[in-house]
């Protein structure tokens, strides 16, 4: 995601004042972050110092496993860092595993589950005021139940 081009970042943590004048910073103007940050709800909805963001950059390698035509896994390793540059500041924020597994228990019945482990560095700590540093997990279970209740044909 892009970023603006510099943001000082003070001693302190907090952002300093930006030296342009255009914001540069990936910003929906309508809708879900999520759809473009994908899992890392971590970034979700940031709350940045003066609506100014470093953007993020997010390399990954993944794998993806489909033994029989009912079960499925994947694993993701994701490396993240800012877009830009920053003061004072390493670019790296931090490093996440992702595990994702579902199984289709017939057309219309399925049940997924993943779990996300990340840990922060010291500037994902500056930056998220505190929140990086900590290790991040979390897990979600999702039951889709999606019958064909009406149908028609032309």
């Amino acid at each position: 995601m892009s970023g603006d081009d510099y943001v000082p970042v003070p001693y302190g943590g907090q952002f300093g004042t930006p030296l342009h004048d255009v914001e540069k910073g990936f910003a929906p103007m309508y809708g879900s972050r999520t759809k473009f940050y994908g899992i890392i709800d971590f970034f979700f909805e940031s709350a940045y110092i003066n609506g100014f963001t470093p953007g993020l950059q997010n390399a990954y390698i993944g794998a993806f496993c489909k033994p029989n035509g009912k079960f499925q896994c994947s694993a993701t390793y994701h490396y993240l860092a800012t877009a830009t540059e920053l003061s004072r500041l390493n670019r790296t924020l931090g490093h996440s595993i992702e595990l994702q597994a579902s199984y289709r228990f017939s057309k219309d019945i399925s049940l997924g589950a993943g779990y996300t482990q990340m840990q922060g560095t010291e500037t994902m700590d500056r930056l998220k005021q505190g929140e990086g540093k900590k290790r991040a997990n979390w897990g979600w279970f999702s039951l889709v139940i999606s019958p064909n209740i009406f149908t028609t044909k032309w």
